[in-house]
Formats: C-alpha cells, structure tokens, sequence
C-alpha cells in the first residue's frame, strides 16, 4: 500500500472510530483511494466445528488450513461463484477496525454480502457478534 493509500485509511478508520457516518460524497472519496475500493458488509465469526462448517472444518473452501488470517465471505463477493464478484480465493483484503485477512473461505450459499472471520474457539465467536465493518480490497483486480 502507497504511502497516500495509507492516508486515506487512516482518514476512513478515523471516522469509523469516531462513529461519523459517511455521506455520499464521503463514501467517493474511500472509493477513490488508489488501487482500492471499499464495500459495507456484515461480519460475524466462525470455529472449526463440524456444526459450524462441512466435514472438513480444518480445511478451507481453497484447501488451506485455517489461521487467524482466514476470512470466509459470501458466495455473491467472490469472483470464482459470481463474475461480478470483487475478490477472489488468496486475495488479501483489510477488513477495517479488525486487521488485514486473506480470503480463503466460502460462506454458506445462503448468505449475501456477508463475510465470517475465522476463531480458534466458540466463545470467541459468539463475543464478537455480527457487526457491520467496511472490506477494503484491491479494485484493479
């Protein structure tokens, strides 16, 4: 990331822990950072729990193993299910407010606009709720 990419992070992560709500001409400025683009989406967690995941709960939808690095995301933003998807498998992306994740996973088919960070354990999957957050991802792609 450039060092004026970094600025305007910084700006959007100022009004996001600020609270301030982005306005129209605001939100075209954030989408206007070079070499990316940003997106609302609502966040929750997830385990490695058969429940929770397939048969294969260590084992992401791209075949790696999971880490805290892993984000899973709806089926509609990502590129392999939907050519107007904005990211792919392997594709590293900020999810702002939490850290920098790579997308490794796929979400239940059922689910839209929607992204699922990975946690080693279940309370810490239930402490983190469901929360909207904004996904910063490269936008030449």
């Amino acid at each position: 990331m450039n060092k004026l990419s970094l600025f305007f992070c910084g700006i959007l992560i100022g009004m996001l822990l600020t609270g301030r709500v982005f306005d129209k001409q605001e939100s075209s400025i954030i989408n206007n950072i070079p070499d990316y683009k940003v997106t609302e989406v609502i966040f929750t967690a997830y385990t490695s729990h058969i429940w929770q995941t397939d048969d294969t709960p260590d084992i992401t939808a791209s075949g790696s193993r999971v880490s805290f690095q892993t984000l899973a995301l709806s089926r509609d933003l990502i590129k392999t299910y939907n050519e107007n998807g904005i990211v792919d498998y392997g594709d590293t992306v900020i999810v702002v407010l939490i850290k920098p994740m790579i997308v490794e996973d796929t979400m239940n088919k059922r689910f839209r606009n929607r992204g699922d960070i990975w946690t080693a354990n279940f309370e810490e999957a239930v402490k983190f709720g469901i929360t909207k957050g904004f996904l910063l991802y490269r936008g030449n792609g």
